[in-house]
């Protein structure tokens, strides 16, 4: 399965978004975070905002990456 998975990528309107092991995605609670909290049927669907928060907090920690570097 893909909690087995060295590393997982999650890709959004073509872009990838969030990457990291099961574990390390599921702390960030973001969309993969998310994704499997629906697969596992512990929540009925997505908030209708989530997506775009996501995308926000992605866009926001490139920045910052880019501002240490």
């Amino acid at each position: 399965t893909v909690r087995d998975a060295d590393r997982i990528l999650v890709v959004e309107a073509g872009e990838i978004v969030e990457r990291g092991t099961h574990d390390e995605l599921l702390a960030e609670d973001g969309l993969y975070a998310n994704l499997w909290r629906v697969q596992a049927g512990e929540i009925e669907k997505l908030p209708d905002d989530f997506v775009e928060q996501a995308s926000e907090r992605v866009a926001q920690q490139a920045v910052d990456a880019a501002e240490d570097d």
